[in-house]
């Protein structure tokens, strides 16, 4: 008996009056075919093997993905806007303001100046070396599960297909057992090659948008920190104006005069 219809729609009908009635234009095969469908744990088993290694793969994905925006979110960096207000203070020699000021500066920025203010005073290449460490450790941490969610971007297509192999291999056995007759013994095989495919796609799609999105944001604030260090460097210890060699020649000069 089916839901949506109700019997007091056709009573008209029997009456020699005119009314609705249900039918079935498929002869009872779209109950039958709404019936095959299944659900979501089914579709997947009909996958095979493969399947099973492709969803684990696509769960391990999720799971980097997610530590990632983590990550991301803990990597504040400052607008160039307000780190130059900062650095004007460390160009004109107000250490004790620019102490200060740290305390408005993101967390991953401060790290940066902290580490810089503390080493003011020591020339110029060790002040970089310092700063540098300070970017690679930045670097070092948040570039880390990047190169992994690449390769699950790269194999998660490359499993599909070996999905789609095994199925073709296991329909090509059955056609030469039962033949091409029989269309129910065929179907295991074929929807192997099919599911394992479209798991592959729906793993390494998303898995490789995450990764462009994850690799930009992650080296636009690296880029900002390196300019960030090397403003600071320049702002702490200018150099000093080169004399012209002329100049020179001149004061000598004088002083034998």
């Amino acid at each position: 008996v089916l839901s949506a219809w109700k019997p007091g729609s056709a009573e008209a009908l029997f009456q020699g009056k005119l009314g609705t009635i249900m039918g079935d234009a498929s002869a009872g095969k779209a109950l039958r075919l709404r019936e095959t469908k299944g659900t979501v744990w089914e579709h997947i088993q009909k996958g095979g093997v493969v399947a099973y290694a492709i969803l684990g793969v696509g769960l391990l994905s999720l799971l980097m993905i997610l530590q990632k925006i983590r990550d991301l979110s803990q990597m504040r960096v400052d607008n160039p806007q307000v780190v130059e207000g900062f650095l004007t203070l460390v160009a004109d020699g107000a250490a004790a303001k620019a102490q200060q000021a740290l305390g408005t500066l993101k967390t991953t920025t401060r790290e940066l100046f902290t580490v810089g203010l503390r080493h003011l005073h020591k020339p110029k290449a060790i002040l970089e070396e310092h700063l540098y460490a300070v970017v690679l450790r930045q670097r070092l941490h948040n570039e880390r599960w990047l190169p992994l969610l690449a390769v699950v971007a790269t194999a998660a297509p490359l499993m599909g297909l070996l999905g789609t192999v095994t199925g073709l291999v296991r329909t090509f056995a059955l056609i030469t057992v039962f033949g091409t007759g029989n269309a129910g013994k065929l179907a295991s095989g074929i929807s192997e090659v099919l599911v394992a495919t479209e798991l592959g796609l729906m793993v390494a799609i998303p898995t490789l948008v995450a990764h462009g999105f994850l690799s930009h944001r992650i080296q636009k604030n690296l880029s900002l920190l390196e300019r960030y260090a090397l403003e600071f460097t320049t702002a702490a210890q200018p150099d000093k104006p080169r004399v012209p060699a002329k100049e020179i020649g001149r004061a000598s000069c004088r002083e034998r005069v």
